[in-house]
């Protein structure tokens, strides 16, 4: 009957096998392609590791360190499975945005030393006092406008500027700069004399316990303070006179320990 025909055709399609692409499909709607990728990326991982560091999984704490980071980066790429499936365009965008982030921590992480030293060629361009170290006991100061040398030192913690000045024989600090360190220049005891274009000046010997000129450090170095004003302190033979070698070449100025 035509009745009983139509009932029979609705309970054959009722319990008919559903192909294999139709379970598929649903997986991967709510974000299995993302699992799928995120196995990749470990196995990528494990693999790179044991290539790069032969032996490193075979220590117990790198290996609960790395399960650790497989935990953490399932989570992660469960809720932005959800993510995808609420707002799969605006969740690819992010996603991708946060590649390019990524991508470029790697690259700046992978060439670090290339960057570090662009950013101190580029400060020292920018700010020749601060110079620019050329190597683990050596610094260079380009010449500045006014066509002298100057440095940037650190004197007992504290910063002071200073011109290089072969012509005085002791390092002398101005008395703006002595207060700095903090000292009294008035209640100093001005004990000695030099002659110099100007006539002659008086000085307050005192020590400097640690100088640090970029990479290169000395210690208990004699000093004065300056009686009168002046506007800049002086890096004098007191100081060049302990460096294993100094020297202009074209047109810099080289300090080496």
């Amino acid at each position: 009957m035509p009745g009983m025909r139509t009932a029979t055709v609705t309970r054959r399609s009722h319990f008919s096998p559903s192909p294999a692409p139709s379970m598929l499909a649903p997986m991967l709607g709510r974000g299995g392609w993302i699992w799928l990728l995120v196995a990749a990326i470990v196995v990528g991982m494990i693999a790179m590791a044991a290539h790069i560091a032969p032996g490193a999984l075979d220590d117990d704490d790198r290996r609960l360190q790395l399960i650790y980071l497989c935990i953490v980066l399932a989570a992660l790429s469960a809720g932005l499975a959800a993510r995808l499936q609420a707002r799969p365009g605006t969740s690819i965008s992010h996603l991708g945005a946060w590649g390019v982030v990524f991508a470029a921590l790697v690259l700046i992480y992978s060439y670090r030393d290339t960057f570090v030293s662009m950013r101190d060629r580029i400060e020292a361009e920018l700010v020749p006092a601060r110079g620019q170290e050329t190597g683990p006991d050596a610094i260079a100061f380009a010449l500045e406008a006014d066509g002298h040398y100057h440095v940037y030192a650190t004197v007992d913690g504290a910063m002071i500027p200073f011109l290089v000045d072969s012509g005085s024989s002791d390092i002398v600090l101005s008395p703006a700069d002595a207060r700095t360190l903090g000292m009294q220049p008035e209640a100093l005891d001005y004990t000695t004399r030099a002659a110099t274009a100007n006539g002659e000046v008086r000085g307050a010997p005192f020590t400097i316990h640690t100088l640090k000129v970029g990479p290169i450090a000395m210690h208990d170095v004699p000093a004065t303070v300056n009686q009168a004003e002046m506007p800049v302190s002086l890096l004098g033979m007191e100081f060049l006179r302990r460096l294993r070698s100094w020297g202009v070449t074209d047109g810099r100025l080289t300090f080496q320990q």
